[in-house]
């Protein structure tokens, strides 16, 4: 009777060991469940697809300007040369054209957001009491003297502005899981009515551009 007492304990045990086995991977099984619709509920949509919705989607959608514009030089880019191969000074007459453009740190065109582009556009002129400027084209002739065996080049800097907000939409219902979105967005742009800045320098030839200009 004692060795069928142990067997049936033993039974008993397997069995409980095959049940708390069970138990535990359906708790599992539950947690993992639990986890995934939440990993889905932090899912949300990127500046892009929200701008979008200013044409058609959102209720309400406008750009506040935060703080004043930045004014800055950009970096001063070569717009031409041209190289004195002869054995004494040379005056040259360089002819050069640049355009600026704006950039976004939403990294796509205004343009192609025809509600965003105008929210920006009213909020700017607004606060800034001037037009957003898109692209600006400079073009010249400018003049100087070159040293025998080397290259002169022209520099042109325009003078830039930065301006900084965020766009707010309302959505009549949920979108992405909220009624209402902030979107933060940067803009550099030409500024208005300003100056831009003509340098010019002259550098001895290299070998490489001795071939590819006085050969």
């Amino acid at each position: 009777m004692r060795l069928n007492d142990d067997i049936s304990d033993g039974s008993r045990y397997r069995r409980r060991v095959v049940l708390l086995t069970a138990v535990a991977a359906a708790a599992l099984v539950g947690l993992v469940a639990a986890v995934v619709p939440l990993a889905s509920a932090e899912e949300a949509p990127t500046s892009l697809e929200l701008l979008r919705q200013c044409d058609s989607g959102a209720d309400f959608c406008v750009f506040h300007v935060q703080g004043p514009a930045d004014d800055f030089w950009q970096k001063a880019d070569l717009v031409g040369k041209t190289a004195n191969c002869t054995g004494s000074p040379q005056d040259a007459s360089i002819t050069w054209t640049k355009s600026t453009f704006s950039s976004n740190s939403i990294g796509v065109s205004l343009k192609v957001l025809v509600g965003a582009s105008k929210a920006f556009l009213n909020g700017f002129r607004i606060t800034y009491s001037h037009e957003w400027t898109e692209t600006t084209t400079d073009s010249d002739t400018t003049k100087i003297t070159i040293p025998p065996g080397y290259m002169g080049r022209v520099y042109h800097a325009r003078e830039m502005e930065r301006a900084s907000g965020e766009y707010e939409l309302h959505f009549r219902s949920r979108y992405y899981g909220h009624y209402y979105w902030y979107v933060p967005m940067t803009v550099t742009s030409p500024k208005t009515d300003a100056h831009d800045h003509v340098t010019t320098q002259s550098v001895p030839l290299t070998d490489e551009e001795r071939v590819a200009y006085c050969a």
